[in-house]
Parts: C-alpha cells; structure tokens; sequence
C-alpha cells in the first residue's frame, strides 16, 4: 500500500512493493514509479525536478524503482505543466576558434547531466547575424540563453534586442562581455588587463623589452582589455620607445601570419611577441619560421586562451588560461538560479570575473633561448 503524504512533506522510503503485471508494450507512468517507491506522485517528481528537496533515501528508492520500470522522465509532458522548455539557447561569435568550440562542448556537457538540451549557434562576429538570432531567441522554445562574445556590445539597438528577450521571460547570461544598460541579466568576466600585464611583465623579463602586441583588432572589447594591459605594462616599465602594436583584421592564424611577415619583411625584429588569442601565435610561428626564426629560440612568444594544440606545439606555446570549465560551470550556475526562481522574484544582476593564470612553456621559458 503506498504512503499517504501531505504536500510538500516526504515519507520514508521503504522496501519496493511489486507491480501488477502489465503488458510488454505498456508504458510506465510516473505514478507506477510512485507505486513501486512506495512514495507520493508528488515525491517522485521532486525526486526527478527537484532532488535536493528529498531524502537521500528516497532518491534511491526512486531511482531503483525508475530503473526497474525503464521510466524516463517526459520532459515535454513536465515542460507543458511547468512552462518550462528543459532547452538552452547558446550563442557565441565564432565556433570555428577553439576556445569558443571548448565553451560550448563544456555546457553542452553539463547541460545533458542537468537533462538540459542546448541550441548552439554561431554568428561568426556578424553583429546582424547576431541580432537576427537574438530575434528568434524568444520563439525558440527555450528557458535561458548565453551569449558568448568578444564583441562590443554598447550599441542601442543590441541593448534593445537584449531587453526584449529578458522581457519575454528568457533568462539571460552574458559571457565575456557586460551591458549596462540591462536589468536582470548576469555577466562572467575575465581578468583580461591584468592577463595581458603579467604576460609583458614575463616576456620582459626574459626576452628584454622590443616587445610586439599583435592583435588591435577594431571592436573587440576582448582585444581592447588586453591592449590596455600591455600598454599599463610598457607604461610601468617605461618601454614605450622601443615596442609595437600590430593591427589585424581578424581572429585567425592566417591573420597573425599576415601581419607578423608585414613587419619581419621591414627587419624590425621584436624580441618578444604577446599575441591576443593563439590562433595568431600560430600564425606568428609560422612567419619566424618562413623568415629563419624561431619562437622560443630567437622570439619569446605568448597566446592567450591555452586551446589544446599550445602544449602540443614544438616548440610548446606559453599562454594565458582559458578557463573553459570555470567559465562554462559559473555561466550555467547563474541561468539555473535564474530559471528556477520564482517569477514573481526580482533578482539582482550578478557579475563573477574569473582570474586567468599565464602558464609558461617552451615558446617564452627562455630555456630554448639562442645565447
């Protein structure tokens, strides 16, 4: 006989009871779940919804009896009770780059232990791509979204679209970028000027101060926070006359190789290199390479991002940390505790700023340096 329960209260769970015998094509419901637990509908579904409300017990009773049954939990069924979608919309500037691919696989995982399932696009930093997809956001069927974005963002009409989207009840967290002028929206930062600081601050030290930064690249707020850095760098240690700033127009290796041969073609050799992400480091290899350098033997060179290949490369890549799963893990923390509070209950925005760390390898330890 199954437990009666008042609402919202749980009752121990006890031995599993036996189910009558039901044909081998019938399906099993929530409440055959119940029944075998010897639990409350009500206790199985905040079992499956909302576990930490319910006993540790009680999780394992109705977890062993679930699998006896081979019972899934009908998301859609639950999301036309609840409003809710169990889907995440995931919008990011480039998949194509490798630390944006890594964001995304680290919430995609994530999101499948939370039974989330997520809508990955990319607008390849196409700010009317960007707005269009913006503009379906709100029917998508979707309970939050994450915008992922190096890009400016202080531009009224993408304030706007922002502000429509929160209006239409989407939770919404931006990553890498903030936006003033929203409410209720939720920022994950990088310390990106400090990165850039400590990464001259090391370059100088071992390769001396003709250092190179190589990636002012025209509205990416990304970019600027890492030009601030070094220009604070150069500024303190009174380097100015001797270093240089490399425009590109592009994210790319093919990029970074374009603009560092422009420069080796004039002789004006830096001795050390910080590049804003490490596609352009690579692309910086190969032009020492085709010019008969080497980084790490005659130019110490830094990336940003510490994608898989850095510490693949020979020589290995000296990078600032990604912090792809720290990123991944805070954005979802703050769009969950978004979506799962109460409608009527106004919560304040949040920003977390993740501290990233310079991991030295070959390309810039000075321990492969031509003497």
């Amino acid at each position: 006989m199954m437990n009666s329960e008042a609402p919202g209260s749980e009752a121990e769970a006890p031995v599993h009871q036996p189910l009558a015998e039901r044909s081998s094509n019938e399906v099993a419901t929530i409440a055959d779940v119940a029944r075998i637990a010897g639990v409350s509908v009500a206790t199985v579904s905040r079992a499956f919804n909302r576990p930490e409300m319910v006993s540790e017990k009680t999780r394992r009773a109705v977890s062993s009896a679930a699998e006896s049954l081979n019972f899934h939990l009908n998301r859609a069924a639950s999301g036309l009770r609840s409003g809710r979608h169990f889907c995440l919309s995931m919008l990011m500037a480039d998949v194509s780059q490798p630390w944006y691919g890594g964001i995304a696989r680290a919430v995609d995982r994530i999101c499948d232990s939370e039974g989330y399932a997520v809508k990955i696009r990319s607008f390849s930093h196409d700010r009317q791509r960007m707005l269009a997809y913006l503009e379906t956001v709100m029917s998508d069927g979707v309970d939050g979204i994450i915008l992922n974005t190096g890009d400016e963002l202080d531009d009224p009409e993408i304030t706007a679209a922002i502000e429509r989207v929160v209006a239409s009840g989407v939770s919404f967290v931006l990553i890498g970028q903030r936006t003033s002028a929203v409410n209720s929206v939720d920022t994950v930062l990088y310390d990106d000027v400090h990165s850039a600081y400590e990464a001259v601050g090391h370059l100088h030290s071992v390769w001396g101060s003709k250092i190179c930064f190589v990636g002012d690249i025209a509205g990416s707020a990304g970019a600027t926070d890492r030009r601030l850095g070094f220009d604070r760098a150069v500024s303190e240690l009174d380097i100015e006359d001797t270093v240089l700033r490399l425009g590109l127009d592009g994210y790319g290796a093919g990029h970074g190789y374009a603009a560092m041969s422009a420069l080796l073609e004039t002789a004006n050799r830096p001795n050390g290199i910080l590049a804003v992400n490490d596609q352009i480091a690579l692309g910086a290899f190969r032009a020492l390479q085709d010019h008969g350098l080497a980084a790490g033997v005659d130019v110490g060179v830094v990336g940003f991002g510490d994608v898989e290949f850095a510490s693949y490369l020979a020589p290995s890549l000296s990078s600032v940390s990604g912090c792809v799963d720290e990123i991944a893990n805070t954005a979802l923390e703050m769009l969950f505790t978004r979506i799962n509070s109460p409608v009527d209950e106004r919560l304040e925005s949040r920003t977390v700023v993740v501290k990233r760390a310079l991991t030295i390898r070959e390309s810039s330890s000075g321990t492969l340096r031509r003497i």
